[in-house]
């Protein structure tokens, strides 16, 4: 006997519980975020206090949601994915074919300037890692 039979993927709408980070690379600098809920177009806006953006290159740091900062988490569109919104734009924003996206100060998470290069950047792969 070689014991229980594996353990069946969960159903796809139970998919949103899970947890998601999302990393985007370009030039050496890896930027991305852990999201509470799974991005969807036109949901408006999504996610919790959970949420943040962080960057690992060249310096590591994490960028977290604080009271009384908007809560703007997550907004998922058929032309864009924007994380930590806000007055100044997105903490990180990503195009509809993800291979290009920008980055700016963030209301939300309270980066003060762009988490990759100048701004605009050519995106050098995505990662979507899930939690259970």
């Amino acid at each position: 006997n070689r014991g229980p039979p594996p353990t069946p993927p969960p159903p796809a709408d139970t998919l949103a519980a899970h947890r998601r980070a999302l990393r985007a690379g370009q030039g050496g600098g890896v930027a991305g975020a852990f999201l509470s809920e799974l991005p969807r177009p036109g949901r408006g806006v999504l996610g919790s206090g959970e949420c943040f953006a962080f960057t690992l290159a060249p310096e590591e740091k994490v960028y977290r949601w604080r009271e009384p900062q908007p809560k703007l988490f997550c907004k998922c569109e058929q032309t864009y994915l924007g994380i930590g919104g806000g007055e100044g734009g997105y903490a990180l924003r990503l195009d509809e074919c993800l291979d290009a996206g920008s980055s700016s100060c963030s209301e939300t998470f309270g980066n003060e300037g762009p988490l990759l290069g100048e701004g605009h950047f050519e995106v050098a792969g995505v990662e979507l890692i899930m939690f259970r």
